[in-house]
């Protein structure tokens, strides 16, 4: 896929695919503590501070990704290489002509991406209502950290070569300059984008309210309070994780949920006994998703870890036993079905677990996985 002439940078689609996931909406109060004043920064401890302004007040969805971190690990420079290999030197999926023009422009490579954070508050967002039409009003922040200093009028220039077709202009926010980016097509939000103080960091937001705060903690050198549920979250997660994701889940998605499992059961009464009526019924405690955390380890292989907090331990005990009984063999009979010579190992670390009331999943990527990753027959 290119980015060419489609809204710039692959962290508004990290925005859009986290709130997709979500289901967001007004928060369920009662899965909270009760809100206090704590001034505890949400996201870890960052090899730049700088991104730390991108937590906008009462926070419930935070992405941090320590580039540099995981870029060191000897299972990303495979992957790395693999990509090499392939042609593919661009970060995510960013067209490739555009990237070597940028790197021409400013002098920057993929090893000067440092950390990425992003946050929202997602109380407003109504799942009902077309993703790019809540997007304009999305209360969100991105950053990114760089090694070298990127001027504003680079990132300009960024700009027009990543959006020929959308309409630039420059603007003032908080009496900085702002370059806003007017797609061509209204189905794809305004994008607002600059550079921090000191030029390492680079800011990115969809409103000009999001903006705005955001460059005032830049100047400041504050990050806001987010909700104090992500800091206990964010307590959860091991120490060393290059990737987390904190979420919390609101009655909309919660919604969702109900609808998947309704919808799986069957509609004939008579049937409630039969394979899909049994799962419908043993996924049921799903209903009660409170917070959905996700984090990633690199190391000489990557650990994944995938958790949703269920509302007791007896229902995520229930889940845990009916995934791994029923669930993790079925994937593991896909992959057997696969050439064996090149066969994935990630279906011999997949396990589900319940810790207290966390339904926890985990699986292992690892160097075999990665060279196997679309063989013939894989």
């Amino acid at each position: 896929m290119k980015l060419r002439n489609r809204t710039p940078f692959i962290s508004l689609s990290l925005i859009a695919l986290a709130i997709l996931i979500s289901g967001c909406g007004k928060k369920q109060e009662a899965c909270r503590p009760a809100p206090h004043k704590a001034v505890t920064p949400a996201a870890p401890a960052t090899r730049d501070p700088g991104v730390q302004v991108a937590v906008v007040p009462d926070a419930d969805l935070l992405y941090y990704l320590d580039i540099a971190a995981m870029r060191e690990t000897p299972i990303m420079k495979v992957i790395r290489e693999k990509r090499a290999a392939e042609g593919k030197t661009a970060p995510a999926q960013m067209d490739e002509d555009d990237w070597s023009k940028i790197k021409k422009l400013t002098g920057l490579d993929e090893e000067d991406l440092v950390s990425l954070l992003i946050s929202a508050d997602l109380d407003t967002f109504d799942i009902d209502n077309r993703m790019s039409q809540e997007l304009k009003q999305l209360k969100g922040a991105c950053a990114i950290a760089l090694a070298k200093p990127l001027t504003h009028a680079k990132v300009q220039e960024c700009m027009r070569i990543m959006s020929s077709k959308s309409q630039l202009e420059e603007i003032e926010l908080a009496g900085r300059p702002v370059v806003r980016v007017l797609s061509s097509s209204p189905k794809e939000p305004v994008i607002y984008t600059t550079v921090s103080a000191t030029e390492k960091t680079l800011f990115i937001a969809v409103t000009e309210s999001a903006m705005e705060g955001m460059l005032q903690r830049d100047s400041e050198g504050q990050s806001a309070t987010p909700d104090p549920e992500l800091t206990r979250l964010g307590a959860t997660i091991t120490d060393g994780a290059q990737m987390r994701l904190l979420l919390l889940a609101s009655d909309p998605m919660r919604a969702k949920i109900a609808g998947l499992i309704d919808g799986a059961a069957d509609s004939n009464p008579q049937q409630k006994q039969s394979k899909r009526g049994i799962m419908a019924g043993f996924f049921s405690p799903l209903r009660n998703t409170r917070n959905i955390v996700l984090w990633a380890k690199a190391a000489e292989a990557i650990d994944l870890r995938f958790a949703l907090e269920l509302g007791t331990a007896s229902e995520a005990q229930q889940c845990a036993h009916l995934i791994q009984s029923f669930i993790v063999p079925m994937i593991g009979k896909s992959f057997e079905s696969t050439d064996p010579e090149n066969k994935m190992q990630i279906d011999d670390s997949l396990d589900a677990i319940n810790e207290d009331n966390m339904l926890v999943f985990t699986l292992q990527v690892t160097e075999q996985d990665v060279q196997n990753w679309q063989q013939p027959g894989s």
